[in-house]
């Protein structure tokens, strides 16, 4: 028997019980979707983690505030001065850059809305910065003279997530131009002097830290608009390479606990030790989706022995009459072998095929390149071939091995 015809009496063996075809493919297809899915979106992810590094920097650092029980008496938070201070240590650091916020008013004429105003210096445009400047960023001046100017950032409609908010400048954006024009931010009129339009984010995570709608100088921030705000919630740095950035770690962190009196209301945190850390999570997520692909896979496997079972008693004369006129052992079992591997790799075919749409479906909400590797597609279709003859092998040897005597007188 050759193997067309083993093929061809196998999908017609399908045909002839398409419920119980479609009930153990479906079994084999939920596993083959598990894996097509979870390989896609982790490498996805994986992708979108390293093309976030390269474009963050692998030198940097991020400073937070860190809640401790220690007496808060003795240390005053993260302040700005804590900036300056690392900027005069460390003079050759490519970036020092703080960033504090509120949310706050903002009106433009007859307009108004709720927006996040970002204190920042001139060096947060050295950051992982995804955007279009019109207009003209902070100068030290800015900084210096507590300038009242600000920089608003217009939201990309295209590339929104469906999970964003609102942008609350899209209508003062949309239909003025408010370049070089006053805008008041909660009591204060401010110059704008800059349109920062936000680019596409579909191609890396992004590193920034919380929702921007108002950028300001820190300074004036401080000094003009929020004189209560003293703390800051965030410092970057960057080192310019990862070698140099764990000494630099070290280093920040001792300058940091000597100017906060032995009172670590703070945390440095490497960017290779947070990337380690998500992908412990990566690979822990990764193990418990391959064993639930196994649990599927293993269930339609078990289907596949049944459903083979099943057509072994069905047709036993058949199989009787099969070896009386020459059909040889090898035939038998290839033949059964070969109606499940077509069962299998038909379950294969629609798992890889929905997997791989699950994988888009997830590219299109999150705007990341989520579809399976190739190897991905190779590797699940030998798995649901070698799950059909691993299942099927037992039931297939049985069929074989019939005596073709008692077979014919099978009622």
């Amino acid at each position: 028997m050759n193997l067309y015809e083993g093929l061809r009496i196998g999908f017609l063996e399908i045909r002839a019980h398409k419920l119980r075809s479609f009930l153990t493919l479906f079994g084999i297809a939920i596993g083959i979707t598990s894996v097509m899915s979870m390989t896609g979106i982790m490498s996805g992810f994986q992708m979108g983690m390293k093309k976030s590094i390269t474009r963050v920097g692998v030198g940097r650092l991020f400073i937070w505030p860190h809640s401790t029980n220690t007496n808060r008496n003795q240390s005053s938070g993260l302040l700005y001065e804590d900036v300056l201070a690392i900027r005069q240590h460390f003079p050759d650091l490519p970036t020092v850059s703080p960033n504090t916020f509120m949310k706050t008013n903002l009106f433009f004429g007859e307009f108004n809305a709720k927006v996040n105003v970002n204190g920042v210096t001139p060096d947060w445009k050295n950051l992982d910065w995804n955007y279009t400047l019109y207009g003209r960023f902070f100068n030290e001046t800015d900084l210096r003279e507590y300038t009242k100017v600000c920089i608003l950032i217009k939201k990309r409609h295209d590339q929104r997530e469906f999970w964003r908010q609102t942008d609350p400048l899209d209508k003062i954006l949309t239909h003025h131009d408010p370049m070089h024009k006053m805008v008041r931010i909660n009591q204060t009129a401010f110059r704008v002097i800059g349109i920062l339009e936000e680019g596409p984010r579909n191609s890396a995570m992004n590193f920034t830290f919380g929702q921007k709608n108002v950028l300001v100088p820190i300074t004036s921030f401080q000094k003009r608009l929020f004189f209560k705000q003293k703390r800051i919630h965030q410092i970057d740095l960057d080192s310019g390479d990862a070698a140099t950035s764990f000494v630099l770690a070290k280093r920040v962190f001792g300058l940091l606990k000597r100017r906060h009196r032995g009172v670590t209301d703070f945390q440095v945190k490497n960017i290779a030790d947070m990337m380690g850390g998500v992908m412990k999570w990566v690979n822990t997520l990764t193990l418990v989706m391959l064993a639930v692909a196994t649990i599927a896979l293993f269930a339609g496997g078990v289907g596949i022995m049944n459903i083979t079972m099943a057509s072994l008693h069905a047709r036993i004369k058949e199989i009787g009459i099969r070896k009386s006129v020459g059909a040889r052992e090898k035939d038998i079992r290839l033949q059964f072998l070969l109606e499940a591997i077509a069962l299998s790799l038909s379950g294969g075919i629609f798992g890889i095929l929905l997997g791989s749409g699950i994988c888009y479906l997830v590219k299109v909400l999150l705007h990341l390149a989520m579809l399976p590797p190739f190897i991905a597609v190779v590797s699940a279709l030998l798995v649901s071939i070698g799950v059909g003859i691993v299942f099927s092998w037992y039931p297939a040897r049985q069929a074989a091995q019939l005596d073709p005597i008692e077979a014919l007188r099978y009622e």
